[in-house]
């Protein structure tokens, strides 16, 4: 290696800052003169040192010349001979430099006075320059942009300036005063400098450097305060408003929209700054939007424009803060900035507040071209603070905010105040009391703000809120009100809050009194204690109330009872007077309302507070319904309704409203009360599932359409509808399984989640009719439509419908596997078992549990009881006295004869009770039982010999024939020509006599005269209403439903997402008295606890039984199993003496507002 190349490689490590730390303008010989002398310094120095070095070093090879280099220099770069030439060198370059700046002094460019030496500067003192890589000092950029500089001078250094590198401008000592000098330039009346300071600014806050961006926005911020302290005099007013080609006022406009692009800018790299620069920009940013509210110093007149002004009308709806609150970061960092700036917040309430109560009738005027008036500005103001509020009480913390005190009033704005103000405002403004409506000034911004606020924070709803809400339909002349007279934003609004459960619940009334008797009772209860334990406790208690209060607050009036005072039954009425009147001036309008009120009526809670038994929405409904079906088909209701369309021809507007229509009429059909409701009609029910079953409407992947169809077909108008239709309505869900198994793709990939998904969506549809036996047997019928259609698929290998699928011979895979899930599921249900045995010759085992009872050793406390009060006198006390025995013993099994014992005594509770059993008990040998009733009897025989509960008798079987028979005589008032259901209580009362049909007939009697009977004996329900869908069992269906929604809320919303009802699982399986799915020892302790209290307690019987299921069934319910969880084997391990305390705080908790649903008259034991 040569010692010359060694030479010039120290060389440039050495002089290389020192070149850099130069810069002379047009001076090319005295910047070559100083790189000649120190070359020739350091090889006059250093070059022997250097010889030195290399000979120690030894040979040189290509591998180590680079570490041999690498301590050669270290040695030289700390040798002292080093440090004597660096002494030299600055001694030198300080003449040098001295005789530069002489020579400068003369430049036209430079009116900088000599100041201290460059060589005692930072290295960053000088900035590059990316035009001709010149170098120009901050000391030039600091003198050359201050006022005191000619106005050409600073427009040369401005654009010197634009051309320079700015990161090392901002890490510069003289920063601040370039700041300074910037900011003045700001307020400069010479446009050209004005435009070169507002580039710069623009150029700073388009660099790369974080801190570049943060110092150039905070110095524009900066400079528009210094703008407004400058030019006080010439500032935009509300009297004269903004003239653009005024100087002043465009400097200002320029100014505010640069800092409008900034800001939105900005927001989309909130995390690249980091935590304290955003900060800082949001902090300065605030602070210039509220600088009129804390800034007295300028002495401004009132009537000024402030920045918040100008940016308002730059940007009326806030889309900056839309960017802001975007994320996360942001979002946190701008929401705790304005919770350090309240004066902000008071101040935008305030405007928001004085523009509704001074500007009332006004409407923004025509924008000028040059001159935007005080009005408009006031207008966008107005607009730009209702849309900041809107977007900031979209979170919790800005909710947070409120209440506010404003100067205006004495009283604290709170959420609720501002949202009565505004509706009010809105009501007055649109003028509906008026032949015509007028939009009220400002109704985007203002609906925009309160829609956002009833969807995430509706706990600000008021009653003053609804009543003001409501105002515009709840006005003495209600009977002539019309569409076209109710205001927009008023079903706008009802609109919103429908969509929500707690909306809903402040339209039906009950949540603002649910909140008032919590406060109050908390009020009373609440301690001084803030430990975490006692602020547990007294949440745990405010939600008890709340429950309990809940549980009062929706109970089903009287028929009698014609109170339209809620907002819901005010909405409802006007609704049913619309309808009636087919008023149509304003359809949107109507459909809205149509819409709202479907929303109402298809919950529970909707159900009873507005009295779906006796709603005359729900009669108007059907009557229009009709009349629209008949207009659309004239087969249709031709011959059972007359009256005609007052429209001539079925238009646009009529088919829109037939289709609110059918969607209001599917969701009163999503509840038992609802059902029972539409059912009453002959025709409705019918023609709404034939409606929902046609291609165009069936959705069986909705939960919530199988839901609707699965309660539809509980009733007789349902089932004839089934049995027609049943070849179409497996077809298609059978063809997609065909298709899915037969997929080529699947095959060769061997994925087999399409097919898993298509199975089961096909074990939904036949889970939606496998609680029903009338369901099950139409979809097996084979009407004669479907015979004729069979030969236009003869070639397709697949079945078509149910009984194809069930006595299809082929064992082509997939269908041998589908059969046999399908029977399966179908055999869950004892009475599809027998109707299947004798329909497809179905091999029936016994689905009913078969542990043995364990009979009790000697006499448990209960039997003890029983025995000693067997003579005296039965009444509340006596029965308080067995509940309190029984709970002694309830973990002991039940004895036969004590359970028959307790029906004797406890008939003696309700000897002066109406029966339920009107006819003598006879038994007419002319009755023929059904061959799934012989089977039944067969069935029954079997379970009892299993259980030892009968003897092998010959005479068994002949015995509980003639009880079916005596059921069939009881129950029934005339044959049926279908099998519809084995009366399984029968049997159980059969195998608890042990066979004796005299002892039967004893316990039947006591049964009859309980409250509790129909729930017990379901068949006697039926009987007494002479339907098949008893009144009695659908208002138990909905006060379960209703029970288990506020008592199991996770459990009731995986059912829905199921599409399954509780109340129609439980129907089964009251019917089949839980053969399938409990042991015969919890079996015997229902009938004891149902026998021991009220008929409210089988409800919360029912409710225990899901509670003790809802950890399983929320596993199943993630993996799309729920059906497969409820229908097989649910109720492994219950006990009912474990859920015991459960259902006593259900009672304690609901009974008065539920049991008086239940009886059959006012006769309520204790």
């Amino acid at each position: 290696m040569e010692v010359s190349s060694f030479h010039e490689t120290l060389s440039s490590t050495v002089s290389k800052p020192v070149q850099q730390g130069i810069y002379m303008r047009g001076n090319s010989s005295l910047r070559t003169n100083l790189t000649h002398f120190v070359r020739s310094s350091i090889k006059e120095k250093l070059d022997g040192i250097v010889n030195t070095e290399l000979d120690n070093a030894g040979e040189i090879t290509p591998k180590t010349w680079k570490i041999v280099a690498h301590n050669i220099t270290k040695s030289v770069k700390y040798s002292p001979t080093m440090t004597s030439l660096l002494q030299n060198i600055q001694s030198t370059l300080h003449l040098s430099i001295k005789s530069f700046i002489s020579y400068t002094e003369n430049d036209p460019i430079s009116d900088l006075p000599v100041v201290q030496s460059a060589l005692h500067r930072p290295v960053n003192n000088e900035v590059r320059c990316r035009e001709n890589g010149d170098m120009l000092q901050c000391e030039q950029l600091d003198v050359g942009t201050s006022h005191p500089s000619s106005l050409k001078v600073r427009k040369q250094v401005l654009h010197s300036f634009l051309q320079s590198v700015l990161p090392e401008v901002t890490e510069n000592d003289s920063w601040p005063q370039i700041q300074l000098n910037l900011r003045q330039n700001l307020c400069e009346k010479d446009n050209e400098v004005f435009n070169l300071s507002l580039m710069v600014h623009a150029k700073l806050m388009q660099s790369s450097s974080q801190v570049c961006i943060k110092e150039g926005f905070i110095n524009l911020v900066e400079g528009m305060h210094l703008f407004y302290s400058s030019n006080h005099n010439l500032l935009p007013s509300f009297k004269n408003g903004i003239d653009v080609t005024n100087p002043i006022h465009h400097h200002l406009n320029q100014i505010s929209q640069l800092i409008i692009e900034v800001v939105r800018e900005m927001a989309k790299n909130w995390l690249r700054y980091g935590e304290r620069r955003v900060e800082e920009v949001a902090g300065a940013f605030v602070n210039l939007l509220s600088m009129h509210t804390y800034d007295n110093r300028f002495n401004l007149p009132r009537d000024i424009m402030f920045p918040f002004h100008i940016l308002s009308v730059l940007d009326p709806k806030a889309k900056w803060c839309t960017h802001w609150l975007h994320g996360a970061f942001g979002r946190h960092l701008f929401l705790n900035t304005l919770s350090q700036n309240s004066a902000f917040i008071i101040f935008l309430v305030g405007e928001t507040l004085s523009y509704l109560k001074m500007y009332q009738n006004y409407h923004p005027e025509y924008i000028s071209q040059n001159i935007i008036s005080g009005n408009n500005v006031k207008y966008a103001t107005f607009a730009h603070s209702l849309s900041v509020l809107s977007k900031v009480i979209c979170y919790k913390k800005g909710r947070q905010f409120f209440p506010v005190a404003v100067k205006t009033t004495s009283e604290l704005i709170s959420l609720d105040v501002i949202l009565v103000r505004m509706i009010t405002y809105m009501n007055l403004e649109s003028n509906y009391k008026a032949a015509i409506l007028t939009p009220p000034s400002g109704s985007e911004v203002l609906m925009e703000f309160i829609k956002k606020l009833l969807k995430n924070g509706d706990d600000e709803i008021s009653d003053s809120l609804i009543e003001t809400i409501i105002e515009p339909i709840q006005n003495e002349s209600i009977q002539s009100l019309k569409c076209s007279n109710i205001p927009c934003h008023t079903i706008d609004i009802l609109h919103q809050l429908s969509g929500s459960s707690n909306g809903i619940s402040c339209l039906l009334g009950s949540r603002q009194k649910c909140r008032k008797f919590t406060a109050k009772l908390c009020s009373n209860h609440r301690s001084t204690n803030t430990s975490a334990a006692g602020m547990r406790k007294n949440r745990y208690m405010s939600i008890s109330l709340e429950r309990d209060f809940s549980a009062k607050s929706i109970r089903i009036p009287s028929s009698t009872n014609t109170n339209v005072s809620s907002p819901a039954k005010i909405i409802v009425h006007t609704t049913t007077i619309l309808l009636s009147n087919q008023d149509m001036s304003n359809m949107d309008a109507l459909l809205s309302l149509v819409e709202i009120c479907s929303k109402l009526f298809r919950i529970h809670e909707g159900l009873s507070v507005l009295d779906a038994m006796n709603s005359h929405l729900i009669s108007t409904v059907i009557d229009l319904y009709k009349q629209l079906s008949s207009k659309n088909d004239p087969s249709r209701y031709s011959s059972t309704y007359g009256h005609t369309l007052r429209t001539q021809d079925y238009d646009i507007q009529s088919h829109a409203l037939y289709m609110s229509l059918v969607s209001f009429l599917t969701e009163v059909a999503s509840t038992p009360c609802g059902v029972f409701a539409l059912a009453q009609d002959g025709f409705v029910l019918q023609d709404l599932l034939t409606t929902l079953l046609q291609p165009s409407h069936v959705s069986w992947e909705d939960p919530h359409f199988r839901h609707i169809v699965s309660l539809i077909t509980t009733v007789s108008q349902g089932i004839s509808v089934l049995a027609e239709e049943s070849h179409r309505i497996l077809a298609r869900p059978l063809c997609n399984l065909w298709s899915e198994y037969e997929d080529l793709m699947a095959l060769i990939t061997g994925s087999e989640q399409k097919q898993f998904e298509a199975t089961q969506h096909f074990m939904n549809i036949i889970c939606t009719f496998v609680l029903n036996l009338q369901g099950i047997a139409s979809l097996l019928s084979d009407p004669e439509s479907s015979s004729s259609e069979g030969t236009l698929v003869e070639a397709d290998p697949g079945p078509t419908t149910l009984s194809e699928l069930l006595t299809l011979e082929s064992s082509v895979e997939p269908w041998h596997y589908i059969s046999l899930l399908t029977l399966r599921a179908l055999t869950t249900n004892m009475d599809v078992c027998l109707y299947l045995n004798n329909t497809i010759k179905f091999q029936l085992t016994s689905a009913a549990k078969k542990k043995r009872s364990t009979q009790p050793r000697g006499q448990t406390d209960f039997q003890r009881f029983l025995q000693d009060t067997k003579q005296g006198v039965h009444d509340a006390n006596w029965l308080s006295h067995a509940r309190r025995a029984y709970k002694a013993s309830f973990n002991i099994d039940i004895k036969a004869c004590v359970l028959i014992d307790l029906l004797e005594q406890a008939a003696k509770l309700s000897c002066n009770s109406e029966s339920y059993l009107n006819s003598p008990m006879q038994i007419y040998e002319s009755d023929v039982l059904f061959p799934e009733e012989c089977l039944g009897i067969q069935v029954a025989i079997r379970y009892g010999l299993e259980l030892h509960l009968l003897q092998e008798n010959s005479q068994n079987e002949e015995n509980l024939t003639q009880l079916i028979h005596l059921s069939h005589n009881l129950l029934r008032h005339k044959k049926c020509e279908t099998f519809q259901g084995f009366d399984w209580f029968m049997a159980t009362l059969f195998l608890l006599c042990g066979g004796n049909v005299e002892r039967c007939h004893s316990c039947i009697k006591s049964i009859s005269s309980l409250a509790v009977a129909p729930f017990l004996w379901p068949a006697l329900a039926t009987a007494k209403d002479q339907c098949t869908f008893s009144q009695h069992l659908v208002m138990f269906g909905h006060k379960l439903e209703l029970l288990v929604k506020m008592e199991l809320p996770l459990a009731f919303s995986a059912l829905q997402l199921a599409g399954a009802s509780w109340w129609l699982i439980c129907r089964q399986w009251m019917a089949q008295c839980f053969w399938n799915i409990l042991d015969w020892s919890q079996i015997c302790h229902w009938l004891v606890v149902s026998v021991l209290n009220q008929p409210d307690f089988t409800l919360y019987f029912c409710v225990s039984l899901l509670r003790h299921i809802e950890p399983k069934i929320l596993q199943a319910a993630s993996e799309g199993k729920l059906w497969e969880q409820i229908m097989f084997a649910p109720m492994e391990g219950y006990h009912i003496g474990d859920q015991l305390t459960f259902m006593e705080k259900l009672s304690k908790r609901y009974r008065t507002s539920v049991l008086h649903h239940l009886l059959p008259s006012s006769n309520n034991t204790a």
